[in-house]
């Protein structure tokens, strides 16, 4: 019974401490070929990712590499193209209007162009590049993905999209269900506060500490908290993946949420008879 017990808890224990990674190797069914899955924090500077450089090594020997979408550029025309909507100056405070134009000007943000949605996405991404330690001064990329994706161009590796940007356009609109600036007033507020010092920084980058350390739960038994950016793309992905996991190797890299949960990729893999295994990593000092 004591032996029972004690391997019943180094079980465990490895349970625990095979999660503590962001990087899985992904095996089809028949064995043919093997992956890798990266579960990536899309506002982290090129030097995390060079820091640890099994990734790039598994990025180079892949046949393909498979991103969340591979046409920002397009999307970015798409913005550009809308006329100039300034309603923001209406609902937002003059002294919050005063900031956003003046980090609007500073860092060439189109803000007339933007939707209050999308200008709430854009303000927490740019607070956990600036405030949480996710990019360094000597960093060129601030995107761990697009940097990724350089990578794998400028070695010639195709690069492949799960769904176009346009799309994430959608299923971030979708699953705010709001998109006019009355409502989002409270949300943009917050982080504009918040890039003004008057939120405290150990809260909001407290998960981006807890990825660099790997100190990371997939809950991979619990179910999925966001239907509409989550289990519902991770659902679309699903209809594809499977096939090109069994057709090459691949190189596969999205957020790490899409990981996460019984309806994350890993566990959608391993119920189509995937073996997918942790790959274990050291956190960069």
């Amino acid at each position: 019974m004591q032996r029972l017990a004690l391997l019943t808890l180094l079980l465990l224990q490895s349970s625990l401490y095979a999660q503590k990674t962001i990087f899985w190797e992904v095996k089809d069914p028949l064995g043919n070929h093997t992956s890798y899955l990266l579960g990536t924090y899309h506002q982290l500077g090129n030097s995390f990712v060079d820091s640890i450089p099994l990734i790039k090594e598994k990025l180079l020997s892949s046949e393909v590499a498979i991103f969340e979408s591979v046409d920002a550029p397009k999307v970015r025309s798409y913005i550009l193209e809308r006329p100039d909507d300034y309603l923001y100056r209406k609902v937002l405070p003059k002294g919050q209007i005063k900031w956003l134009e003046s980090h609007a000007e500073e860092t060439r943000l189109p803000l007339p162009k933007l939707t209050a949605t999308e200008l709430y996405f854009v303000l927490f991404q740019r607070y956990y590049q600036n405030f949480c330690g996710n990019v360094q001064p000597e960093d060129e990329w601030k995107h761990f993905d697009t940097y990724l994706m350089y990578v794998a161009l400028e070695n010639k590796i195709p690069c492949l999209g799960l769904e176009s940007d346009s799309l994430q356009l959608n299923s971030i609109q979708e699953s705010y269900g709001v998109n006019d600036w009355k409502n989002m007033k409270k949300k943009l507020s917050y982080w504009i506060n918040a890039h003004k010092g008057k939120v405290k920084e150990d809260k909001l980058c407290k998960f981006a500490y807890k990825y660099r350390s790997f100190n990371l739960d997939y809950k991979l038994d619990e179910p999925c908290v966001d239907e509409v950016m989550g289990k519902n793309r991770n659902d679309k992905w699903m209809k594809n993946l499977p096939m090109a996991l069994k057709r090459e190797s691949c190189f596969v890299a999205v957020g790490l949420a899409h990981l996460m949960y019984e309806c994350g990729l890993i566990s959608q893999l391993r119920d189509r008879g995937f073996t997918v295994e942790p790959i274990s990593l050291m956190p960069s000092s």
